[in-house]
């Protein structure tokens, strides 16, 4: 433990407290080769950004969608007043 930094102490100290099922499947990532090691973070990281596009296609779709709909509103009321306003 004396030989440890800081940052590798916290990090002990978190894996400790980790529940023994996450421990064994941490304990099976930091056991692969390193290839596979990388790819599990490209893996990681492909689906982060696709969660992202995702989540942010979803929001941009609804911001369009109530634009139309706040749009179609506003023409119906004023073509509905004949455009004398």
């Amino acid at each position: 433990m004396d030989r440890l930094t800081t940052e590798e102490r916290s990090a002990l100290i978190w894996a400790g407290k980790l529940p023994k099922y996450q421990r064994e499947r941490l304990d099976l990532f930091l056991a692969l080769e390193q290839d596979k090691f990388q790819a599990g973070f490209k893996i990681v990281e492909l689906w982060t950004k696709t969660a992202w596009v995702a989540k942010t296609a979803t929001k941009l779709l609804l911001f369009v969608a109530g634009t139309l709909v706040a749009l179609n509103q506003v023409m119906a009321y004023f073509g509905a007043s004949g455009g004398k306003q």
